[in-house]
């Protein structure tokens, strides 16, 4: 069945929807609070979980929280992810990729994330213009605490690729990095319903996904282009890191041979 290109948009972007969770931090009275997104990638060896750098990093504005203390839903159960074994990026000025990649060595990263996104699903390809994109997550505002109950709504932010001098101008490298010029009117729940747009604060690491190609004349293959890490207030613009980056990352730190 040929889809209309709207079809073909919120197809391909629900098909990762198992691809990705929330997670959260604690207070200093042990309730759980909004902190990010977790990405799910399958090497074939080994699951591992993606997100950006700073939702591990200590929340300094909870006096309680430590650098690497995160938490995930396990089957219906909030469960602190211990002892990662995790990996960064050093870049050529001296900081780190605000990129994570990890696995806890206490929980099997297959039952916090229902289906990884496969190695052959991600984009080996320069991305260009009219690649139209998806960047999806759990935004803090549309997933705050009340009372005892925490809300997981997950939400797609849609646009186009921007060139490099948008992601130059936003003060990041486009050798590691590329943005998107999304759309805050074309913005889908879960469900795919279209909504008014939350701000995206708390998206950060989860997975932007191609899902159409305004030059193309056939359907594409929906595949994971990168992982969100930022907005850019000057332009607005998401800016996230390159899949391919991330699976180089993830490959080094989790080989198919172990280093001995």
């Amino acid at each position: 069945m040929t889809l209309t290109t709207s079809q073909e948009i919120s197809a391909n972007a629900s098909k990762f929807s198992k691809s990705y969770v929330a997670c959260y931090k604690a207070d200093c009275e042990g309730r759980p609070y909004h902190a990010g997104t977790l990405t799910g990638i399958d090497l074939g060896h080994q699951v591992v979980l993606v997100t950006a750098k700073h939702v591990l990093d200590k929340d300094e504005t909870n006096p309680c929280d430590q650098k690497y203390q995160i938490y995930a839903a396990v089957n219906g159960n909030l469960e602190q992810l211990n002892r990662l074994r995790t990996g960064i990026l050093p870049l050529p000025n001296g900081e780190h990729l605000d990129i994570s990649v990890f696995i806890p060595e206490t929980l099997e990263p297959r039952n916090i994330v229902d289906e990884p996104i496969p190695l052959d699903l991600i984009i080996d390809l320069p991305l260009r213009d009219k690649h139209y994109l998806a960047a999806c997550g759990f935004p803090h505002r549309k997933n705050e605490r009340k009372g005892n109950r925490i809300s997981n709504k997950p939400y797609g932010y849609f646009g186009e690729y921007a060139n490099s001098v948008v992601t130059e101008a936003a003060g990041y490298d486009p050798l590691f990095h590329f943005s998107i010029k999304i759309n805050l009117k074309k913005v889908y729940r879960g469900d795919l319903k279209e909504v008014i747009a939350p701000n995206p604060q708390g998206i950060s690491g989860g997975p932007v996904l191609l899902v159409h190609d305004f030059k193309s004349t056939s359907q594409i293959e929906p595949k994971l282009a990168g992982i969100v890490i930022a907005r850019d207030k000057r332009s607005s613009a998401l800016v996230c890191v390159r899949a391919d980056i991330v699976k180089e990352i993830a490959l080094n730190i989790f080989p198919v041979t172990p280093i001995k």
